[in-house]
C-alpha cells in the first residue's frame, strides 16, 4: 500500500471524501517519472511485497494489463475503499460519482482493474464497463468508463 499511496501521491491525486470515511488512489501513468525517490518505493515493494523471486513475473503481468490501455491519457483508478463499517450505505457510490466527474473534467477516460466479482455490480451501476479480462491463474476484470 505503500508503494500505491506514495506513486499516485507524486504522480496523480489521492482523494478523501469530505467525510473523510473513503479514500481513492488516482495515478496519471503518462506521469510517472524514474526518479531516485521512485527508484527507493520499488526497491521496497519488491523486498517487502512482490519477493525477489516474483519480480519478472510481476513486471510480465503489468505489461500485459497495460497492453489493454489507449496511448492518450487516463484516469487510472488505483484504488478505492469505504471504511468497512459504511460499506452498503452509499458512500462509495457518491465518492465514485465524484471520481467520475473529476475524471471528466479532465477529459479523460477512467480505467481500472478488480479480481473481486461482488465489486462488478458496483462499477457496472457507476456507469463503468467491463471491456476485458485477463488470466493469471484468477480472473482480472478491466473496467473503464
Amino acid at each position: 500500500m505503500d508503494y500505491s499511496f506514495e506513486t499516485c501521491f507524486a504522480f496523480g491525486k489521492v482523494l478523501i471524501s469530505d467525510s473523510s470515511d473513503a479514500v481513492a488512489l488516482i495515478c496519471f501513468p503518462e506521469n510517472k517519472k524514474t526518479t531516485l525517490q521512485s527508484l527507493i518505493w520499488e526497491a521496497k515493494l519488491v523486498l517487502n511485497g512482490i519477493g525477489i523471486g516474483n519480480v519478472s513475473k510481476a513486471m510480465a503481468r503489468e505489461k500485459k494489463i497495460s497492453q489493454n490501455y489507449p496511448q492518450t491519457p487516463i484516469y487510472y483508478l488505483w484504488f478505492i475503499a469505504v471504511s468497512p463499517e459504511l460499506q452498503g450505505k452509499g458512500i462509495g457510490t457518491k465518492f465514485l460519482t465524484e471520481i467520475s466527474n473529476d475524471a471528466a473534467a479532465m477529459k479523460r477516460p477512467i480505467y481500472l482493474e478488480t479480481s473481486t466479482i461482488r465489486n462488478l455490480p458496483f462499477y457496472k451501476n457507476a456507469g463503468l464497463t467491463e471491456y476485458a479480462t485477463l488470466d493469471f491463474g484468477y480472473t482480472l476484470h478491466l473496467i473503464r468508463s
